[in-house]
């Protein structure tokens, strides 16, 4: 006989439901996964000699109307439709590893994730867990300043005592999580980023060199992490990692240094690569490049005096 729908079930499912409403705000948690995202699932079993199953329904349904058996043809075939990295028992608990990686079979809507589990009197019981898959996890860099896409060095116009050296140019780049937007919540713990920071002197001139890096994570013009090169690369990478608090939101500014070369313009070029997520989400656009030019400054002498 089947077990009964108990006063228990429906305060459980209810429960769940005010969660996932709850959520709504909050995107990229696992009761709200991004396309191409891995979430883990988990729950404790009723016995361990017990047979589990798990599988995953279009839409929002109940227990009774999954074990009524009549919306099998709402139910997703694993490892087509989405990708089964790990469903197996350890202590007593039963994991579920999903990779939401099949946009076309799954796209963005509610989906129902289902447990069930056949003890050896084949009685059953089944426990749902409803879940709204988002669109792609997304990262976008671009120059905070307009301006800065073509422009002199930071001392052009600028006087100078003689055999000054230090020539600079710091350049911000604003990396925006653009999805989840400001609108929402990341529901994972930390989101990170590589960039790379190269200048190329052009005609063959001396490259320009990294001398500092400064990250703003609140957009407060607050320096809140200094990265120092060793030596004097052309070229700089390093991961920074956004942790999901407060005061770190969805735009984080970077603040390249770069020491001039008098009398050679540079090509620069900042590069995002390895975007991630908490739940390994990987980023829509794979790979973000920034490209912009800083002007040589003439390399003149000193003035001497003659008589």
């Amino acid at each position: 006989m089947k077990n009964s729908f108990t006063y228990k079930n429906i305060l459980l499912t209810a429960f769940l439901l005010m969660l996932v409403q709850f959520s709504m705000a909050q995107v990229g948690g696992n009761n709200s996964p991004l396309i191409f995202s891995t979430h883990t699932y988990r729950i404790v079993m009723g016995l361990e000699t017990n047979i589990p199953s798990w599988r995953i329904y279009s839409g929002h349904l109940t227990t009774v109307e999954i074990e009524s058996g009549s919306y099998e043809t709402d139910r997703l075939v694993r490892n087509t439709d989405y990708t089964v990295n790990e469903d197996e028992i350890e202590g007593g608990i039963a994991l579920f590893e999903v990779f939401f990686n099949n946009p076309t079979q799954m796209p963005v809507g509610d989906y129902t994730i289902a447990y069930n589990e056949i003890n050896g009197d084949n009685c059953f019981k089944t426990v749902i867990y409803h879940i709204q898959l988002h669109t792609q996890f997304d990262v976008d860099v671009a120059l905070d300043d307009a301006l800065d896409a073509a422009d002199c060095s930071d001392y052009s116009d600028s006087p100078q005592l003689p055999d000054f050296e230090d020539f600079q140019t710091r350049i911000p780049y604003r990396v925006t999580l653009v999805y989840p937007d400001a609108g929402t919540t990341y529901g994972g713990d930390e989101w990170s980023f590589r960039f790379t920071a190269t200048a190329s002197g052009q005609d063959g001139g001396d490259d320009a060199t990294v001398a500092l890096v400064e990250v703003d994570f609140s957009d407060d013009a607050t320096i809140d992490q200094t990265l120092t090169p060793t030596g004097t690369p052309s070229s700089y990478s390093e991961v920074v990692t956004v942790d999901n608090s407060s005061t770190k939101i969805h735009d984080v500014i970077v603040w390249v240094t770069y020491n001039d070369v008098l009398g050679v313009s540079q090509d620069i070029e900042f590069e995002l690569t390895e975007i991630d997520g908490s739940y390994i989400e990987n980023d829509v656009d794979n790979l973000n490049r920034v490209t912009h030019e800083i002007f040589e400054m003439p390399d003149v002498g000193d003035i001497i005096v003659l008589n």
